[in-house]
Protein backbone atom coordinates (compact mmCIF):
# COMPACT_ATOMS: atom_id res chain seq x y z
CA UNK A 1 0.00 0.00 0.00
CA UNK A 2 2.56 2.26 0.64
CA UNK A 3 4.15 1.75 -2.64
CA UNK A 4 0.93 2.67 -4.41
CA UNK A 5 1.06 5.86 -2.10
CA UNK A 6 4.09 7.22 -2.66
CA UNK A 7 4.31 6.03 -6.68
CA UNK A 8 0.67 8.44 -6.51
CA UNK A 9 3.05 11.24 -5.02
CA UNK A 10 5.77 10.84 -7.56
CA UNK A 11 3.20 10.84 -10.52
CA UNK A 12 1.17 14.04 -9.07
CA UNK A 13 4.71 16.13 -8.38
CA UNK A 14 5.92 15.22 -11.72
CA UNK A 15 2.41 16.24 -13.43
CA UNK A 16 2.42 19.56 -11.24
CA UNK A 17 6.44 20.16 -12.40
CA UNK A 18 5.27 19.51 -15.97
CA UNK A 19 2.28 22.32 -15.90
CA UNK A 20 4.94 25.24 -14.70
CA UNK A 21 6.91 27.43 -17.50
CA UNK A 22 10.07 25.85 -18.55
CA UNK A 23 11.44 29.48 -18.49
CA UNK A 24 10.84 32.63 -16.51
CA UNK A 25 10.79 36.00 -18.03
CA UNK A 26 11.27 39.52 -16.35
CA UNK A 27 9.69 42.94 -17.58
CA UNK A 28 12.77 45.77 -18.96
CA UNK A 29 11.72 49.55 -18.34
CA UNK A 30 14.00 52.24 -19.23
CA UNK A 31 12.67 55.68 -19.06
CA UNK A 32 14.48 58.95 -19.75
CA UNK A 33 12.70 62.88 -18.76
CA UNK A 34 14.42 66.00 -19.83
CA UNK A 35 14.17 69.01 -21.49
CA UNK A 36 15.22 68.09 -24.45
CA UNK A 37 14.45 63.81 -24.50
CA UNK A 38 11.23 61.77 -23.59
CA UNK A 39 12.19 58.15 -23.76
CA UNK A 40 9.96 55.01 -22.74
CA UNK A 41 10.51 51.57 -23.67
CA UNK A 42 9.49 48.20 -22.35
CA UNK A 43 10.26 44.94 -23.52
CA UNK A 44 10.02 41.00 -22.32
CA UNK A 45 13.78 40.07 -20.99
CA UNK A 46 13.86 35.80 -21.35
CA UNK A 47 15.33 33.61 -19.03
CA UNK A 48 19.02 34.79 -17.67
CA UNK A 49 18.93 37.79 -19.58
CA UNK A 50 19.40 35.51 -22.57
CA UNK A 51 16.92 37.27 -24.55
CA UNK A 52 14.82 40.15 -25.44
CA UNK A 53 11.46 40.21 -27.34
CA UNK A 54 8.45 42.41 -27.34
CA UNK A 55 10.39 45.98 -27.34
CA UNK A 56 7.21 48.54 -27.74
CA UNK A 57 8.28 52.37 -26.71
CA UNK A 58 8.08 55.80 -28.15
CA UNK A 59 11.43 58.18 -28.03
CA UNK A 60 10.42 62.46 -28.23
CA UNK A 61 12.26 64.75 -29.38
CA UNK A 62 11.01 68.06 -27.86
CA UNK A 63 12.63 70.88 -30.12
CA UNK A 64 12.38 69.27 -33.11
CA UNK A 65 9.06 67.98 -32.85
CA UNK A 66 9.51 64.39 -33.24
CA UNK A 67 8.36 61.32 -32.10
CA UNK A 68 9.66 58.40 -32.55
CA UNK A 69 7.79 54.97 -32.17
CA UNK A 70 10.30 52.16 -31.18
CA UNK A 71 9.39 48.23 -32.04
CA UNK A 72 11.84 45.55 -31.80
CA UNK A 73 13.60 45.65 -34.89
CA UNK A 74 15.54 48.98 -33.43
CA UNK A 75 16.90 46.92 -30.73
CA UNK A 76 20.04 46.15 -32.52
CA UNK A 77 22.39 45.38 -29.16
CA UNK A 78 21.86 44.11 -25.74
CA UNK A 79 24.26 43.66 -22.96
CA UNK A 80 22.58 42.54 -19.89
CA UNK A 81 25.73 40.71 -17.28
CA UNK A 82 26.35 41.12 -13.51
CA UNK A 83 25.55 44.24 -12.39
CA UNK A 84 25.39 46.02 -16.89
CA UNK A 85 22.28 46.47 -18.56
CA UNK A 86 23.11 48.09 -21.84
CA UNK A 87 20.99 48.90 -24.80
CA UNK A 88 21.74 50.32 -28.15
CA UNK A 89 18.35 51.26 -30.59
CA UNK A 90 18.87 52.74 -33.91
CA UNK A 91 16.26 54.06 -36.25
CA UNK A 92 16.95 54.02 -40.01
CA UNK A 93 16.42 57.72 -41.58
CA UNK A 94 13.24 58.06 -44.03
CA UNK A 95 13.16 60.52 -46.57
CA UNK A 96 16.08 63.46 -46.22
CA UNK A 97 15.91 62.74 -42.52
CA UNK A 98 18.94 61.60 -39.99
CA UNK A 99 19.44 58.10 -38.57
CA UNK A 100 18.98 58.22 -34.94
CA UNK A 101 21.17 56.55 -32.65
CA UNK A 102 20.11 55.74 -28.74
CA UNK A 103 22.71 54.15 -26.71
CA UNK A 104 22.00 53.29 -23.11
CA UNK A 105 24.78 52.59 -20.59
CA UNK A 106 23.51 51.56 -17.10
CA UNK A 107 24.94 49.97 -13.63
CA UNK A 108 22.03 47.89 -11.10
CA UNK A 109 22.04 49.94 -8.14
CA UNK A 110 19.04 47.51 -6.18
CA UNK A 111 18.03 44.46 -6.97
CA UNK A 112 15.46 45.71 -9.83
CA UNK A 113 16.72 49.08 -10.48
CA UNK A 114 19.61 50.41 -13.06
CA UNK A 115 21.10 54.22 -13.24
CA UNK A 116 23.02 55.40 -15.83
CA UNK A 117 23.32 57.33 -18.94
CA UNK A 118 22.25 57.69 -22.37
CA UNK A 119 23.68 58.90 -25.61
CA UNK A 120 21.58 60.53 -28.39
CA UNK A 121 22.54 60.91 -31.76
CA UNK A 122 20.62 62.26 -34.13
CA UNK A 123 22.42 64.45 -36.47
CA UNK A 124 24.97 63.56 -39.52
CA UNK A 125 27.48 65.14 -37.87
CA UNK A 126 29.38 62.18 -34.99
CA UNK A 127 29.72 65.45 -32.26
CA UNK A 128 25.96 66.13 -32.53
CA UNK A 129 24.74 63.93 -29.11
CA UNK A 130 22.60 64.35 -26.51
CA UNK A 131 23.64 62.95 -23.16
CA UNK A 132 21.91 62.64 -19.62
CA UNK A 133 20.57 60.24 -17.11
CA UNK A 134 18.56 57.34 -18.03
CA UNK A 135 16.51 54.70 -15.26
CA UNK A 136 15.91 51.28 -15.69
CA UNK A 137 13.88 48.33 -13.97
CA UNK A 138 14.02 44.61 -14.66
CA UNK A 139 11.69 42.43 -12.68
Amino acid sequence: MATVRGGAFAIAAMASLAAQPARATATLTCDIEDPVVTFHVMATVGHEATSVSGTRGELRLRRAGRTIVLEADHLVATWIEGDELRLRFHVFAEGDGYDTDLVIVTRRRTETDYAGRYRLRTGEKRDHARRGKVACALG
